[in-house]
């Protein structure tokens, strides 16, 4: 057994020998066995309990990503920076939030020309239910507010008040889904407009960045050029007005399927996917 061994005025516990001839030996393994067995076992316990809390981390951290989402575009006029464009995404439920902001200014000692634009898009079960925009453009200002009501989508903007069909979208182009819808809404004035949607060849959709996997001329009422990633999220952006060139140039994006899904799904008798035509 253990044996209590007097130094001083301390107790110290002293194994005895374990060698075979030691007729204590036997009761020594189990006592040291006795000891190191609750302590083993606790180590495990703890060991359980640490991979539980660091996998319920590791989860949240993936949520917490999952739930947001942003696209920041650099924007050039004729070559030089203009500005830029933000649109950040955010999940309430089954609803999907995006916040954009754009702004632009040209200077010469002095600004020249500014342009600034505030949106806020929900989307829900693949359409979108609710919008809110305000737009200064060099002093000229538009408001829009948009309600998913049982009659459509009831707009109130600069450009009147009306009852568009339910399954409008905004000219917010942030993802390539979006192109196979009608009607469309400007954002900026309020009001329905056409656009005709065209698919450019492969190798024009594949030319530059890696990121670029599509691309497509939208003509009619606006006319621009628009590209998109592997995933459908926005890429890059050209068109001409007031005689410049202006260019979206891709600062950042990161932007994941479960994010989008309330706005790119569709809910009930919600769009088809898309399906556009090939240019000729």
């Amino acid at each position: 057994m253990i044996r209590p061994k007097r130094s001083g005025r301390i107790f110290e516990y002293v194994a005895p020998s374990l060698d075979a001839g030691g007729g204590d030996s036997g009761w020594g393994m189990m006592a040291i066995s006795a000891m190191i067995g609750p302590i083993v076992r606790r180590a495990g316990a703890m060991a359980t309990v640490l991979g539980v809390a660091l996998a319920a981390v590791a989860a949240g951290a993936t949520t917490a990503e999952s739930s947001h989402g942003e696209i920041v575009f650099d924007v050039l006029r004729n070559g030089s920076p203009f500005g830029s464009h933000r649109l950040r995404f955010s999940r309430d439920g089954d609803r999907l939030i995006v916040d954009i902001g754009i702004d632009l200014e040209v200077r010469l000692l002095v600004p020249l020309y500014r342009y600034t634009h505030r949106s806020r898009e929900v989307w829900q079960g693949g359409r979108l239910i609710q919008i809110d925009t305000e737009t200064d453009d060099d002093g000229q200002r538009f408001k829009v507010a948009g309600r998913a009501t049982e009659r459509g989508f009831s707009v109130d903007g600069s450009s009147g008040r009306f009852v568009a069909p339910s399954d409008v979208v905004p000219t917010s182009y942030w993802h390539e889904n979006m192109l196979s819808r009608r009607p469309w809404l400007d954002s900026q004035e309020g009001k329905l407009i056409h656009l005709e949607i065209d698919t450019l060849p492969r190798g024009e959709a594949t030319s530059g960045p890696a990121v670029l996997h599509s691309a497509y001329d939208i003509t009619g009422d606006l006319r621009l050029r628009v590209w998109y990633g592997l995933a459908g999220d926005w890429t890059k952006l050209r068109f001409q007005a007031r005689g410049s060139n202006v260019e979206y140039v891709l600062r950042s994006t990161s932007l994941s399927p479960h994010l989008v899904a309330p706005a790119v799904k569709s809910g009930g008798d919600g769009p088809a996917p898309i399906s556009v035509r090939a240019a000729p």
